[in-house]
């Protein structure tokens, strides 16, 4: 009889490797005091910056359609500095959530530049701020910015760099109506810089991805309470109600401790994948190839090919193989979507 090797948090850390908890769940995000936003954005969606002369209409219902198409970074390519003050340790949490789009297979690169070329490119500027807000995709030099509050909140920070990549909130989609209904009676009138949150609930017609269905799963996802007018929501006040088909997933949409499988996918469906990407790893596969919808069927496998860079991406599970060494020098992931815990 074959030894089977159950692997799961307990036995990668058996392993020898360390583990570390991803940040659970996020703050709540029921409206806010105005944040730092810099000359020549405005502050849309709640978080979102976009250039301050597009006529992005404010104050009307919150099923209003905007029209803002963000721009790609050209063959994803992030150049990005750090502002002043910004401490080392800041720093480091703003890299490892960079790290989960770089290990995700999605081709892009975040590039550290330094000196008057940040000024001269259309580089994205990190700095400490009183709240969390992006610039949406690539803008003129001197508008690409991300502000950061938690710095101990490594998924809020990859929801942030996935604005600047080009992507809406998930409940912002066009086809969003079939999946939730925004109660628009519910949003507060006057948590968002004095005035009405409604805008933060439009629906956007200009997507850089819109090839995967709808994910209630997404990083990229308000939770039920955004913007409520009740401190006492979920028991009263939900702003996002799901349609009754998808029910389950009112008090799990909005979280903040993973990528999901399809936020993945979208950011490849929009920037190609590399061409020695990561690799996958599920028990359950019957078509053993490697990649994130094909993964191999056998970590021992997964070890033996590519990269220790390009990172494996593990599923819990029990896995038919014999002991298991995971000290080998690659980067190791929880699967998109499959746990809360990561191992580095």
């Amino acid at each position: 009889m074959s030894t089977r090797t159950p692997v799961h948090a307990p036995r990668l850390l058996a392993a020898g490797l360390a583990l570390a908890s991803i940040a659970g769940s996020a703050p709540a995000q029921r409206g806010r005091p105005a944040e730092l936003v810099p000359p020549g954005l405005r502050l849309v969606h709640g978080d979102i910056l976009i250039p301050a002369n597009h006529p992005v209409p404010e104050g009307a219902s919150c099923s209003q359609t905007g029209t803002y198409l963000p721009v790609p970074w050209p063959d994803g390519v992030v150049p990005f500095t750090f502002a002043a003050g910004v401490t080392g340790s800041q720093k480091d949490a703003m890299r490892a959530a960079m790290d989960e789009w770089n290990y995700s297979g999605a081709d892009l690169t975040f590039v550290p530049i330094e000196g008057p070329d940040a000024a001269s490119l259309s580089s994205v500027t990190i700095q400490n701020s009183s709240g969390n807000n992006s610039s949406i995709g690539l803008l003129p030099p001197g508008l690409n910015v991300i502000n950061v509050f938690n710095w101990d909140y490594e998924f809020i920070m990859a929801h942030e760099l996935c604005h600047t990549l080009g992507f809406w909130h998930e409940q912002s989609r066009p086809d969003r109506d079939t999946f939730v209904t925004i109660q628009c009676g519910n949003v507060s009138q006057t948590d968002c810089s004095g005035g009405p949150c409604d805008s933060n609930f439009e629906k956007e017609s200009g997507w850089l991805a819109l090839n995967t269905g709808y994910d209630f799963d997404s990083v990229m996802h308000y939770d039920q309470c955004a913007f409520s007018t009740s401190s006492s929501c979920p028991q009263s006040g939900v702003t996002i109600q799901t349609t009754p088909a998808y029910a389950f997933w009112q008090s799990l949409m909005g979280q903040r401790d993973h990528l999901s499988l399809l936020d993945v996918l979208d950011v490849i469906d929009a920037y190609g994948s590399t061409p020695t990407g990561p690799r996958y790893v599920d028990p359950a596969s019957t078509i053993p190839a490697g990649t994130l919808l094909l993964p191999y069927d056998s970590i021992a496998l997964a070890e033996g090919v590519g990269s220790p860079s390009t990172g494996i991406w593990v599923k819990p599970g029990t896995y038919g193989e014999g002991p298991i060494t995971l000290d080998a020098p690659n980067v190791w992931r929880a699967y998109p979507g499959g746990n809360s815990v990561v191992v580095r």
